[in-house]
């Protein structure tokens, strides 16, 4: 009943969203919708695809209607029913056809590919594949080329052929370095991970496997976090870690059943029944294997295998008639593949000799109108023999001309490509190089700072609890005098002379090593500490920081960082500006937090905003949050000092 009203509560938020909306803004709202939630809520995803397949119909865009077909394919596709994806997808590709358009094709032959590998057609995948592939070179769609190549990795791999798989991953990941494409680097990653996997190289598959698991965590990529979490859970089982394996598999479970991927289920749920059976809990495991076979469908060689863990499970148990039903039927699954594919592989060996033979017959008709036509000029070719021999000397001397003409276009071709190949390997490597010295300079420049932040704690500590402690005993020393001997103004100066020593100190103790701003309102602090520097200065501030609470939520490292930026911009108008109005604000935007000093002093000199300690700090310490500084200044006009500086959420 809940679920019933949350979807039409949310149906109704998407009806009024559209309100007196065109019908294509619409249908892409709701195509919008369904891209969002396919990975994360199937309900949502299903509820606007059917809604986007209704309106197409109705207002009659077979554009729209294909995209429907195709994301309902998807939907069928997760949960395992691949032959509902299949005819979803030919019916996409036949209205794409029909309109006449050529956008969309590459994806659907890849969607389609993968459900005839998931059905064990890989005869069938292969060729969609390279359709796939042939349509995304076609239309220059990089991203779908590189999917495509994945894709035909993934039919080796099933095949064990891992050397044709990982050549082909190859071709995907230098796609995606060329496009920049993060997330496709990381799938080719978790592809790599499963051949290192089925080589038995678990510790370097695992070091993949945690790579791609962050990235799609902090994506909340949920479809991908359950196909790696079932991976790493078969590696624990063939490592003998059952506890682990089952621990995590059952965490699998979880996230698949919401994601409602039926097919991926059964595996999970075949590995958490070897798991229990490996445990001596062959009740559970046994339960765990039904589930898992009532979820089995058109994977054929999973189910063989499946019933062989059931057949292997009553073994262990003494019940050698039902051991012996599940393995019949375990071997019947076997061969029903097996005959499958000799079948599949029978017809494609007809059709290329049927093929063949048209060839052939061709041929032969074009040798039999040959031999007429030399039969009928055999009078007029023995009358011009002579003309013939002088004109195939010319012609074979003007086509040696040719010949070397060719080869020498090929060879200066190949010179420039060598030329060209050579300076882009030199490009490429200073390149590198200059990407190494970059990673090298931020890392001391980190290393420097940290020890100058471990310095200044060091410095602060000794003066709270070495100079701060002395002062503040002479200080009650004497109080404790001055309790016991008539006032004195000589010794009242030297008390008030200790408490300005006393909070000197600790004023500086605290601007060397603040207090961790988790415990305090960093807005309140950084505000104080302006107030505290500009005390005795006659210079006018004004302090603006929007929006203030939402700032000291911020890292504490980040606030550390913001901290020191602004102590260093504060005291240097302070000490150079001459300014008589100095204005600090902080300001938080959905990316980046922007730090604003400006002042009305003398301007900034080239040479200082270059060379200065104090810049070249700030400039360091920016540099190293991968933020942003400009700097405004004019003689006589005062200085402005801009930095972004990411948030990361």
């Amino acid at each position: 009943m809940r679920t019933f009203i949350f979807t039409y509560i949310f149906s109704l938020i998407s009806a009024v969203a559209v309100l007196g909306a065109t019908p294509e803004e619409e249908l892409n709202s709701h195509l919008t919708e369904y891209a969002r939630h396919a990975s994360t809520d199937p309900e949502k995803a299903w509820f606007h695809a059917k809604k986007m397949l209704a309106l197409s119909k109705e207002y009659q865009l077979p554009v729209f209607t294909a995209k429907a077909h195709y994301a309902i394919g998807n939907l069928y596709f997760k949960q395992g029913n691949y032959d509902s994806t299949v005819i979803n997808l030919k019916t996409a590709i036949q209205l794409l056809d029909a309109a006449k358009v050529e956008n969309g094709k590459p994806v659907a032959f890849s969607l389609m590919g993968l459900a005839y590998k998931y059905k064990g057609d890989l005869t069938n995948s292969m060729h969609f594949q390279q359709k796939s592939l042939e349509w995304a070179q076609k239309l220059k769609e990089e991203n779908q080329e590189a999917n495509a190549y994945q894709n035909i990795a993934l039919i080796y791999f099933q095949q064990k052929k891992y050397m044709e798989a990982a050549n082909n991953l190859d071709l995907a990941v230098q796609i995606y370095h060329r496009l920049d494409d993060y997330s496709g680097i990381i799938s080719t990653r978790f592809n790599f991970a499963n051949i290192l996997k089925e080589q038995g190289e678990f510790d370097k598959a695992r070091n993949f496997y945690q790579e791609a698991l962050a990235y799609y965590t902090q994506t909340e990529n949920l479809t991908k976090q359950a196909h790696i979490e079932m991976n790493l859970g078969q590696m624990l089982v063939e490592e003998g870690k059952y506890n682990e394996a089952f621990d995590l598999l059952l965490e699998t479970r979880e996230k698949l059943t919401i994601l409602n991927y039926t097919a991926d289920l059964a595996i999970v749920l075949n590995d958490l029944g070897l798991c229990a059976g490996a445990k001596g809990r062959n009740e559970v495991a046994l339960e765990y294997f039904r589930q898992a076979l009532a979820k089995t469908s058109d994977d054929l060689y999973f189910k063989a295998d499946l019933l062989q863990n059931i057949s292997n499970l009553y073994l262990k148990m003494k019940d050698y008639e039902s051991s012996l039903i599940y393995y019949r039927q375990s071997v019947e699954s076997k061969e029903a593949y097996t005959s499958l594919e000799k079948e599949k592989h029978l017809a494609e060996i007809q059709a290329q000799y049927e093929d063949q033979l048209k060839e052939s017959k061709i041929l032969l008709l074009e040798q039999e109108k040959s031999l007429q036509e030399a039969e009928i000029q055999k009078a007029a070719l023995s009358l011009k023999r002579q003309k013939i021999i002088r004109n195939f000397m010319i012609s074979g001397l003007f086509l040696i001309i040719i010949v070397l003409l060719i080869l020498r276009y090929f060879y200066r071709q190949k010179i420039d490509a060598q030329q060209r190949l050579a300076e882009q390997q030199e490009e490429n490597a200073r390149r590198k190089t200059s990407e190494i010295i970059k990673d090298f300079r931020l890392k001391a420049i980190e290393r420097y700072q940290e020890g100058q932040q471990e310095e200044r704690k060091r410095i602060a500590r000794e003066i709270h609890d070495g100079i701060g402690s002395d002062l503040a005993g002479i200080k009650m020393a004497v109080e404790h005098h001055l309790g016991r001997t008539p006032e004195d103004m000589r010794t009242q100066r030297i008390l008030l002379g200790l408490q300005d020593a006393c909070k000197a100190v600790r004023s500086i103790s605290h601007q060397l090593h603040p207090p961790p701003f988790a415990q305090t309102d960093f807005c309140s602090y950084l505000s104080e500490f302006v107030d505290g520097i500009t005390e005795n200065v006659e210079i006018e501030v004004d302090k603006i920081f929007y929006p203030t609470e939402e700032i000291d939520k911020l890292p504490d490292e980040l606030l550390a960082e913001v901290y020191r930026i602004v102590q260093e911009l504060i005291n240097n108008s302070i000490k150079h500006a001459q300014a008589s109005v100095l204005e600090l604000q902080l300001s938080l935007h959905e990316a980046y937090l922007n730090i604003m000093v400006s002042d009305n002093g003398i301007g900034m000199p080239q040479k200082a905003a270059q060379k200065g300690i104090g810049m070249r700090n700030i400039s360091e310490r920016v540099e190293r949050l991968k933020g942003k500084l400009e700097i405004d200044s004019l003689p006589e006009n005062g200085t402005s000092i801009s930095i972004d500086l990411p948030v990361t959420s």
